[in-house]
């Protein structure tokens, strides 16, 4: 499988074929949450100089809602959503970011260059070091920060979006995305014996009164323990261990 684009704009792009390269179940406020787990784990990396994922991070939502004159409390993509069929939704999301781009490149081309030494801006600290599992140990704490709707399906798609930008980058030793990256999926088929997306196994395996969210990371900490119980271990007939 090929790397994702380390560029946002390139990644988007990606999804620009049709509505059904959207994160699961297809629309734009699932494709936000992705985007924003992207942004979530850009805040990580070390000298990442995409201005585009700047620009729009810190200014898309609000592009969107003074072009179509509406609050977006829950987020330019449910808006967006709700402008009609799936389809409709799509087409306007990226020719907004077409025109979002050339009233960005423009609005630089603006901008005063070369500014006086007194007057540029001090150097970034050095981001801390991402991790997976501590990121959603503070979403169980923090529900307002929870992406989307708050819901297990907003959750796979942001997380899948901080796993693409990971992919994208350097190495790092972060176990727990490591574990999400390649084995989760088939984790949380097995342990829910259900085949789908993470929110109907989540509901098999989610305890009573038990947070989703906490949920998630229980079945990440299961998955990073039998990882460690078989990391060691040669399949005799695959040669490598086999998580299962």
């Amino acid at each position: 499988m090929a790397l994702p684009p380390d560029s946002l704009e390139t990644y988007i792009d990606l999804h620009a074929s049709s509505p059904k390269r959207l994160p699961y179940p297809h629309t734009l406020a699932a494709f936000e949450a992705c985007l924003n787990g992207w942004a979530h784990h850009r805040h990580f990396v070390a000298g990442d100089e995409d201005r585009f994922a700047k620009a729009f991070f810190d200014g898309f939502g609000d592009y969107v809602c003074a072009r179509l004159g509406q609050p977006a409390p829950q987020g330019w993509g449910a808006l967006l959503d709700s402008l009609g069929d799936t389809q409709t939704a799509h087409a306007r999301f990226f020719d907004l970011v077409t025109d979002f781009e050339v009233d960005q490149t423009a609005a630089a081309a603006a901008a005063v260059r070369d500014l006086p030494a007194h007057l540029r801006p001090p150097p970034e600290p050095e981001p801390p070091r991402p991790d997976l599992v501590i990121y959603l140990q503070k979403l169980i704490e923090r529900k307002d920060l929870r992406p989307g709707d708050g819901g297990i399906a907003a959750l796979e798609s942001h997380i899948k979006g901080w796993i693409a930008h990971r992919r994208a980058g350097e190495p790092d030793r972060d176990d727990g995305a490591t574990a999400v990256q390649i084995y989760f999926d088939d984790w949380l088929a097995q342990q829910s014996q259900t085949k789908g997306h993470w929110a109907d196994q989540i509901a098999v395996l989610c305890g009573i009164d038990e947070d989703p969210y906490a949920c998630v990371l229980r079945m990440v900490a299961g998955l990073q323990q039998r990882r460690r119980d078989v990391i060691d271990k040669w399949h005799p007939e695959f040669g490598a261990p086999v998580i299962g």
